[in-house]
């Protein structure tokens, strides 16, 4: 299913300023048999643990964000399951 972009709310709120654009630090690690993401901005420090099909999952997500960016495409969301969304 997709919904037009012109239909999907704001991806975040413009009137927050601790939301501005700005530098975003990646960092990545295994802990045991999870891999581990944090994204560290000057306002937010985001750490998750996923399992190696979570961690693929994201990283294909990530990567059709890459390349959708300019093409105008729609919100993706990823979900706990692993399962991609697009509303």
């Amino acid at each position: 299913m997709t919904i037009p972009a012109a239909d999907l709310p704001p991806v975040v709120d413009l009137a927050n300023d601790l939301l501005a654009p700005g530098p975003a630090y990646l960092a990545t690690g295994i802990n045991g048999t999870m891999g581990v993401i944090t994204i560290r901005t000057s306002t937010a420090t985001l750490t998750v643990q996923l399992p190696k099909a979570d961690v693929l999952a994201w990283a294909g997500l990530i990567r059709e964000l890459g390349d959708s960016l300019g093409s105008g495409s729609g919100l993706i969301a990823a979900t706990p399951s692993s399962v991609l969304i697009r509303p």
